[in-house]
């Protein structure tokens, strides 16, 4: 009875232990794509000739910092309306582990970055 209580917490540490380590791969996913745009924001901030984006027609007065700041929030805003519906279709997890939550927060943020893509 003891061997198999053993066993039992073992793959339960297990289980819990690849749950913890996906869910901060999420988060450290997130961390560094959310860097990684604040860095070409402050990358074409100190560095006004820097063509990380084509500046639009009719934007000329604008810095290019801002026009990039745009495309990123606006990249951002459609990823969150993307994932409004699949977070709402979901049910509830009981686990302390919230994956639904963090691969959308994973999603938001490379939003940003896939909109600045496209738009260059």
């Amino acid at each position: 009875m003891q061997e198999v209580l053993i066993r039992s917490y073992a793959l339960s540490d297990a289980f819990q232990h690849s749950a913890r380590a996906f869910r901060n791969r999420l988060v450290l996913t997130t961390a560094i794509v959310m860097l990684g745009a604040g860095c070409l924001v402050l990358l074409q901030w100190r560095l006004p000739d820097a063509a990380i984006v084509v500046m639009p027609t009719g934007a000329e007065h604008l810095p290019r910092w801002c026009v990039l700041l745009l495309v990123l929030l606006f990249g951002s805003l459609g990823a969150l309306l993307t994932a409004i519906p699949a977070m709402a279709a979901l049910p509830q997890v009981d686990s302390a582990y919230n994956f639904p939550l963090q691969q959308s927060f994973v999603k938001i943020a490379v939003g940003s970055i896939s909109a600045m893509v496209g738009f260059s």
